[in-house]
């Protein structure tokens, strides 16, 4: 699902600026605190929050009709939450954060309003519960079919995982322990710099699941016929000639070695603001990225028709900026209903059924 929304992402920009790179939001401190809860070297932090979004046009508009279907695409895990503690993306559940870690052993922390007795109620009637004793005595549920094990801290926060000894560790933390997120210099300033931070957000700085981001997208790139494309500073073309950097199938199996972060953003208003940024070894690098994803689209744009007027996909690439900063190659877009509802008239989109 991640990589779907980079490749939507990326498919969308069209210019190159060289204007300076907007400020990040300042990430809230109760957002930070359950840092301490996370794995030190997570493969990747993704952080969702419905309540702010819940209050929003975009929400109301677009995406209050997918709730269900959003709910079941989360593994069953929110749909888990849902049944057995009454709350769910639509009312009560606040605040979702998921760690990912090589070992596979995931990090899910829940805020919102939660009730134990409900909760208590209700694992009496499903057998696919039950209940043990952590080694400090914290009462933990285990839903046997999803191998989800899950405690309440307070009345507002759940701690799952999919691994006892996860579970464990959360409950060991303390203000002095050093094995957190939160003690990770090189992951807080990613996230530290990531521009949006009420909405959406995900970073990394794996350099492997980078790679399997952008090979995600070269897929997609070879099944629109972009084999080898040849780019220079004011123009594009399919022939090499006096180019500055030259792409084949080959560039996004090895640009990920450059990259040392990732970083995915959203912000939901009347509109959705959409940032991506790659963190690059250098502002060369950063350069040619910006030149071959802007190149890349110029032929898209060429071959799909989206160079047509009130064209609802030049519509959008006319809201999309790339822009290099010293090392950074980031990527601006702004999507709104009016471009959501004619993608669906075109087919592009469909409703949830």
């Amino acid at each position: 699902m991640k990589a779907k929304i980079l490749i939507f992402v990326i498919v969308l920009a069209g210019l190159i600026s060289c204007s300076k790179t907007p400020s990040p939001e300042k990430l809230p401190e109760t957002v930070k605190e359950n840092f301490r809860l996370i794995q030190k070297n997570p493969q990747f932090i993704m952080y969702v929050n419905f309540k702010d979004m819940r209050k929003t046009d975009f929400w109301k508009t677009v995406i209050s009709d997918s709730i269900i279907k959003a709910e079941s695409e989360f593994g069953g895990i929110l749909d888990v939450f849902k049944k057995s503690t009454g709350a769910s993306i639509s009312e009560g559940l606040d605040e979702f954060i998921l760690a990912n870690s090589w070992d596979e052993k995931n990090t899910i922390i829940l805020r919102g309003t939660f009730y134990k007795d409900k909760l208590n109620e209700y694992i009496k009637t499903d057998s696919s519960y039950m209940t043990i004793s952590s080694q400090n005595g914290t009462l933990v549920y285990v839903q046997k079919d999803k191998n989800l094990y899950f405690y309440l801290k307070d009345n507002s926060l759940i701690c799952a995982s999919n691994y006892l000894s996860r579970i464990e560790e959360t409950l060991n933390v303390t203000d002095t322990t050093k094995s957190t997120l939160y003690d990770n210099p090189d992951i807080m300033k990613i996230i530290d710099n990531t521009l949006y931070k009420n909405s959406i957000w995900l970073v990394t700085n794996q350099k492997s699941f980078i790679r399997g981001l952008l090979l995600n997208f070269s897929l997609g790139s070879e099944n629109a016929g972009t084999d080898s494309i040849s780019i220079t500073d004011s123009s594009y073309t399919t022939t090499p000639q006096d180019t500055t950097v030259q792409i084949n199938k080959n560039y996004f199996e090895n640009v990920y070695q450059n990259i040392n972060s990732f970083s995915l953003s959203t912000r939901m208003s009347n509109d959705l603001q959409v940032a991506v940024q790659f963190e690059f070894t250098d502002e060369m690098k950063a350069e040619e990225f910006s030149k071959v994803l802007t190149g890349m689209i110029a032929l898209t744009k060429l071959t799909s028709g989206a160079v047509q007027k009130d064209n609802p996909v030049q519509k959008v690439l006319d809201n999309i900026e790339i822009i290099t900063n010293y090392n950074y190659s980031f990527l601006k877009a702004k999507i709104t209903t009016d471009n959501i509802n004619e993608f669906r008239m075109l087919n592009l989109m469909q409703k949830p059924q």
